[in-house]
């Protein structure tokens, strides 16, 4: 856990400043033909995460193929599900027509935190279920200042 504690002498309150993070990579050993999903539980190192606040989490699903250079895998579609401060569901699901046998390993590259870092920013942007083409969502960034902050 990279959150550093602050103790202070008010009351005898302990406060905490950081910015929890955690990231990861998990073997997706099925990877189901079209129209079907594979999930897997991925739990979270203990003590990272505060119970109290939302952990935000992203993934990218990644094609390992260290037997044959010229294989040419299909598209996959990633998501999440069930998150919470101590685990989250990675869900993988094959997209086209799934013609090709896959020889790939499949894994699932993963990141989780809470909060932003110093400077940063996270939110979310909710995009409507869609089947077809394209969905586009615009994300409205605050104006930045570069002025000092003391």
């Amino acid at each position: 856990m990279d959150s550093v504690i602050h103790l202070s002498n008010n009351q005898g309150l302990v406060f905490f400043s950081g910015f929890p993070f955690q990231r990861g990579r998990r073997h997706m050993p099925h990877i189901p033909s079209l129209g079907y999903s594979h999930c897997e539980v991925i739990g979270f190192e203990p003590y990272v995460f505060y119970p109290d606040k939302p952990v935000e989490v992203q993934i990218t699903v990644n094609h390992i193929d260290t037997t044959d250079k010229l294989y040419v895998h299909d598209a996959a579609v990633s998501w999440v599900e069930n998150v919470n401060y101590k685990q989250f569901s990675a869900c993988v699901m094959a997209a086209g027509y799934n013609e090709r046998k896959s020889n790939a390993n499949v894994t699932v590259d993963w990141m989780a935190y809470q909060g932003a870092p110093v400077g940063g920013i996270a939110g979310k942007v909710r995009i409507s279920q869609w089947w077809t083409g394209t969905t586009c969502k615009a994300v409205n960034f605050p104006p930045v200042s570069y002025g000092c902050c003391c």
